[in-house]
């Protein structure tokens, strides 16, 4: 039902039609390969995400989802990343970087979506895979006992190097329909939830836990996607 029919039904039964929405709704956000997200929500443990991601392409480099990292301090959480050579789905807590399929043969597929969750603490890193087709998530976890203390924040489609650099990039085609993150290990104490849309003629996320707007932060590049009807 669009919104203009929702209003019409509102009038009919005399009640107050909703507040229009400041931003254009989209199915999805798809980066050209150079756009990225800064959500501002800084990288240290305990954090928990929820997101449906499409990778574009799987090919010779690795590719980060949501992630911050760092060359000399102890500041690795890569909360979602895959290694595209492969297609092998991974994630990290201070540099310790799993390869969370070896073994089980669960890779990530080009132009096909999946739900994701990751949930990190000290101690304790869980995170849960259902691809387009599977009637359940699949889950791994991992034991690592370092404290994080980045006071970096995560990107979207991009891994923060340390506040110097951008890497690790996804793929031209890739696609974002939905992210959540919590500031506890328990998907409890939501803290973003980025919603894809289109504001003042930019695509980006609607976060709607700030009603704030997040748009590209490369500086160059572009994000698209179709509108909702």
């Amino acid at each position: 039902m669009d919104a203009l029919l929702r209003r019409r039904q509102m009038m009919l039964a005399g009640g107050t039609p909703p507040a229009p929405l400041p931003y254009t709704p989209v199915e999805y956000i798809e980066t050209d390969g150079n756009a990225y997200i800064d959500t501002g929500i800084k990288g240290n443990d305990p954090r928990s995400c929820e997101l449906k991601f499409m990778a574009g392409t799987v090919g010779s480099a690795s590719q980060c989802i949501l992630g911050t990292g760092g060359n000399s301090e102890n500041a690795s959480l890569y909360m979602l990343s895959f290694i595209s050579s492969s297609g092998y789905y991974g994630f990290a807590h201070n540099y310790f970087y799993s390869n969370s399929a070896s073994g089980s043969g669960y890779g990530i597929t080009a132009n096909s979506s999946f739900e994701a969750k990751c949930a990190m603490k000290k101690s304790s890193q869980v995170a849960q895979l259902k691809r387009e087709g599977d009637s359940s998530f699949t889950s791994y976890s991992k034991t690592q006992s370092s404290t994080l203390t980045t006071g970096k924040s995560m990107y979207l489609f991009a891994c923060n190097n340390a506040d110097t650099s951008v890497v690790s990039k996804c793929s031209s085609g890739s696609r974002l329909y939905y992210c959540k993150i919590y500031s506890t290990n328990n998907y409890t104490n939501l803290v973003f939830d980025g919603i894809p849309c289109v504001y003042n003629g930019e695509y980006g996320l609607w976060d709607r836990v700030t009603d704030t707007f997040f748009g590209n932060a490369a500086g160059s590049g572009a994000f698209s996607g179709p509108q909702i009807s």
